[in-house]
């Protein structure tokens, strides 16, 4: 199971997410599930390991051209990714819907996107978002600590320990959830 969270920050992006994984009812740790991208996108991942398999070692995201971003997300970076896992086979089709079994936070160029198991991309302007089982607890523990202004120690990169405490939190509350926490920014 799994916790990706994800925070804009200034004009960067930075996603967490836990090392947890399971396969059937045995769990491990691994890492992974937050990863860059060509050094163009970081990516945070829920679901079955193939997708991230396939997102991380075989995706080839097309190049943008004069759109805007957002734009870009939707109609170029969203279906690359949803026919890279049909051709792949991690996609499932039920009543005429597309399902990849997992979701998505993309960081791209100072916006956080969630993508969706049906490829939808959704650009939240709360500036923030978790998916996975811990996704919840780990955003519910964001909001408290960006509303009440947490105090963070000096030195430390706020958005970074904003992203790793609410992990932590989530793993408190969730038994899906456990460290190491890793995060990325871009």
């Amino acid at each position: 199971m799994t916790c990706i969270l994800g925070l804009e920050y200034g004009d960067r992006v930075y996603i967490g997410g836990d090392s947890q994984v399971t396969q059937g009812w045995d769990k491990g740790v691994a890492g992974g599930k937050v990863f860059r991208v060509q050094q163009r996108f970081v990516v945070g991942c829920s679901g079955p390991m193939r997708l991230q398999n396939l997102l991380q070692y075989v995706f080839e995201p097309p190049t943008q051209g004069t759109e805007t971003n957002e734009t870009y997300m939707v109609r170029h970076f969203a279906d690359a990714l949803r026919t890279l896992m049909k051709d792949n086979i991690a996609v499932t089709s039920e009543n005429a819907s597309e399902d990849s079994g997992g979701a998505f936070l993309i960081g791209y160029k100072g916006s956080l996107y969630e993508i969706g198991s049906d490829f939808s991309v959704i650009h939240f302007e709360r500036g923030y978002d978790a998916i996975g089982a811990g996704g919840d607890f780990a955003m519910g523990a964001l909001a408290i600590m960006l509303k009440t202004a947490c105090t963070i120690e000096q030195g430390a990169n706020p958005a970074e320990t904003l992203l790793k405490t609410a992990l932590d939190i989530a793993g408190m509350f969730s038994i899906t959830v456990c460290p190491p926490y890793v995060v990325e920014s871009i």
